[in-house]
């Protein structure tokens, strides 16, 4: 298979503001990454994300762009199970950074399961809408894959990755909600994730200290310098010190050790001071008309639920991220360490990004019924 052959498989015309905003989030982040790691270490991340880019347009092309949408559908199950298995060898043998068992290492590789988690869920619950359309308002039907997730964001969760294990849980709340589910169902899985989320906060210590230091900086109390506080207040001096225009490409202060991990939990932070109000509101734009972009892809396959579903879930997945990301950043809500899409650095997510986009391409290809946006 070559591109060739790919391209001419494609049975209308790619979605061509998606692919371009999304390559143009992709370079500017690499040129972001530059600028935040230099100092330290020259031009060693640029070239390692690069290596990942290039896995990334690979996954894009020969998976993403080359399976038929269609065909999803039937690594359904199989991918259920190896999201389940793969977070449960984490449990058990991942290995440690910063704290918490988040990666599986193979050598100098490194493989985050919950990013495939993610996948995993969009195609399950899309999957079992599709075959179960007219019995989803059923509560015995509707809570078979509520228990699933819950499952899969358990596993998540005792890593520990709370944030990762929220986002997976309302990114399969709001893709049960658009498949049709009653509002009353989604009620009480809202209620009783929230009170799950309260009880996690409190049980597991790291979190409770987060939360702590996070409402302690807003409440004018003294606290210790701990990472949590510290960057929080160190990410808004830095956004708040951009100004309209920023101080310029690679000015940034922020970089020199006053925002911790800078690179990817924090990168917004770093394109807000060096590019100031005006390129942070280019970046909320660009995640706008992805947005955008992702909802009329949706709504052209509406005929065609598993298509219809896919294409919400993973628009859901990419907004979810970048609002969880820039809420950090901006003092909104305690760290999570959700990266910021086609940006932060980050090989796994970075890859997974990539194949997302190759899919929401194919998808918006594979629109047959002339729709009311089309004139947009």
């Amino acid at each position: 298979m070559t591109l060739q052959t790919v391209l001419e498989g494609q049975k209308g015309k790619i979605d061509l503001y998606l692919f371009v905003v999304a390559i143009v989030l992709t370079i500017f982040g690499l040129a972001v990454l530059y600028s935040a790691t230099f100092y330290r270490y020259n031009d060693a991340y640029v070239i390692k994300e690069l290596m990942r880019l290039l896995v990334g347009v690979f996954v894009l092309v020969f998976v993403g762009l080359a399976l038929p949408s269609g065909e999803w559908k039937n690594f359904a199950i199989s991918f259920m199970a190896l999201s389940i298995l793969l977070l449960v060898i984490v449990a058990f043998s991942g290995k440690r950074i910063h704290g918490a068992k988040r990666w599986l290492a193979f050598g100098s590789f490194r493989f985050q399961p919950s990013e495939f988690t993610k996948l995993a869920v969009i195609v399950y619950i899309s999957y079992f809408i599709d075959k179960h359309r007219d019995d989803i308002k059923k509560f015995r039907v509707f809570i078979v894959p509520v228990i699933v997730v819950f499952l899969n964001v358990l596993l998540v969760a005792i890593q520990p990755n709370l944030s990762t294990a929220l986002l997976i849980l309302f990114l399969s709340v709001l893709m049960l909600f658009i498949g049709g589910a009653r509002l009353s169902h989604i009620i009480f899985v809202g209620l009783l994730s929230g009170l799950l989320a309260a009880s996690a906060i409190f049980a597991f210590p790291h979190a409770k200290k987060r939360m702590s230091h996070f409402t302690g900086i807003f409440a004018g109390k003294k606290v210790e310098k701990a990472p949590m506080s510290f960057q929080v207040k160190q990410s808004i001096i830095s956004i708040s010190t951009g100004g309209l225009v920023g101080k310029g490409p690679g000015r940034g202060r922020g970089k020199l050790s006053y925002v911790p991990f800078i690179e990817n939990d924090f990168i917004f932070s770093a394109i807000a001071e060096e590019f100031g109000f005006l390129g942070a509101i280019l970046v909320f734009i660009a995640y706008f008309v992805l947005m955008w972009r992702g909802i009329k892809i949706s709504i052209d396959l509406g005929f065609y639920p598993f298509k219809y579903l896919m294409a919400a879930g993973i628009t859901i997945l990419v907004i979810e991220e970048a609002l969880f990301h820039i809420s950090v950043c901006i003092g909104v809500v305690p760290p999570t360490g959700i990266t910021l899409p086609f940006v932060s650095y980050g090989g796994t997510s970075l890859m997974f990004m990539m194949l997302y986009l190759g899919m929401l391409l194919k998808l918006s290809s594979e629109r047959e019924q002339e729709s009311v946006w089309e004139k947009y």
